[in-house]
Order: structure tokens, then C-alpha cells, then sequence
């Protein structure tokens, strides 16, 4: 198990950093390409646009990429909405799992929580690595929400590693300090993924406002 998951955080590592790399190749290529002029979306009888029509209007705006890996660098960015909900699942019910096992006293119903944790960090990379190939290189140049989204979305790759690394180190040595840094770890993570989550929806679905009844 202590191989597996060495292999599996280098592995993350040298996914992040090649990521990283092609999102920067992208974002110069696409800062290198002309700029495209179209016509506006058609507007309605009272005078305003439908906003399907002006999203598709802006998507029409933007170019295709050239090459091979700008085009994989777009496609796998739109895998980012589907991608997140695994992680998000996953850390939510690993939580509810260690808080019934402590509060029932059932130390077996946590025995798979080691393998679903190891699963929810390589996946959390995942995700925040598509994030990234979703809204690009350009830090700084988004509004607050888009900031804050990719913010979190990245600080959980290192609270999730860590929490697996904490559950790891559980398992070895069941002593109230490491129980602390698990319990920590795991509620840091968790509420930075439903933080995030709620974000991630007001972006998708039309505003901070999104879940208002």
C-alpha cells in the first residue's frame, strides 16, 4: 500500500506540472491568434437578445485552435463540470462514513475509507488540473468568483493529498494526534468542496443567487 501510494502522488506531481505546461503552451497560442469579427446576436421583437443566442453568438466568436493540443487543451477543459462531481462525492460520503463509524463505535465501517481517501485525492487532481485547462493560464485577469474558484479548487490538491497521508498514517498508528490531523485535514477539504461546489454553480448556472427558492 505505501508503494501504490508514493507511486500514485508522483504520478499526480508529473501530471500537474504537464498540465501546467500545456495550458501556458495554450494560452500563448491563443494570444497569437487574429481576433475574429461577427455579427451580433439577433435580437427579439422588444429589442433584446435571447441569452442562448448571445452565448452561442460569443462561442461562434471564438476561433478553433490551430493545432492538436490546443484543441485536446479545450476538450478536455468542458470534461471539468462532469469531472468535479466525483471528488465532491466522494469526500462528502468519506466524512459521513468516519463520523458514524466514531460515533457508533464501528471501526470496520471505516476500513474502506483508506482506499476511497487515496481514490478522492487522485481524483481531486484531476478535476482541479481540468479547471485549469478550462479557465487557463491568465491568473488575475478574472472576476472574484472565477478567482476564488480556481483558488480553492486548487488548495484542495494539497488538503486532500494530505488527508489521505493523514488517514495512511491512521491506519499505522491510531494515536489521538493523528486522528486530530486526519479529522482536520478531511473537514478542511470537505468544506472547501462544497464552497467551491456552490461557486462552481453560480458560474454555470447564472450567479451567486443560483439556489435561491
Amino acid at each position: 500500500m505505501e508503494s501504490i501510494r508514493y507511486v500514485l502522488l508522483l504520478l499526480a506531481a508529473f501530471v500537474l506540472l504537464s498540465l501546467a505546461f500545456a495550458v501556458r503552451a495554450h494560452e500563448a497560442h491563443r494570444s497569437a491568434e487574429p481576433a475574429v469579427a461577427t455579427a451580433a446576436a439577433p435580437k427579439t421583437a422588444d429589442g433584446h437578445q435571447h441569452g442562448e443566442t448571445a452565448m452561442g453568438a460569443q462561442m461562434d466568436r471564438e476561433s478553433a485552435p490551430a493545432t492538436f493540443g490546443g484543441r485536446l487543451v479545450r476538450w478536455l477543459g468542458r470534461l471539468h463540470n462532469a469531472a468535479v462531481h466525483f471528488p465532491i462525492a466522494l469526500l462528502l460520503v468519506i466524512a459521513v462514513l468516519e463520523v458514524v463509524a466514531w460515533r457508533f463505535n464501528l471501526p470496520t465501517l471505516a476500513v474502506g475509507n483508506r482506499v476511497l481517501m487515496g481514490v478522492a485525492a487522485v481524483s481531486v487532481v484531476g478535476a482541479a488540473a481540468l479547471g485549469w485547462f478550462a479557465m487557463g493560464w491568465s491568473v488575475g485577469q478574472e472576476d472574484a468568483v472565477h478567482e476564488t474558484h480556481r483558488f480553492i479548487g486548487t488548495s484542495l490538491i494539497p488538503l486532500s493529498l494530505g488527508a489521505w497521508w493523514a488517514r495512511e498514517k491512521l491506519a499505522a498508528d491510531a494515536s489521538r494526534k493523528a486522528a486530530l490531523a486526519y479529522g482536520l485535514l478531511l473537514g478542511s477539504a470537505v468544506l472547501a468542496v462544497t464552497v467551491n461546489g456552490y461557486l462552481g454553480g453560480a458560474l454555470s448556472h447564472g450567479g451567486m443567487r443560483h439556489l435561491m427558492f
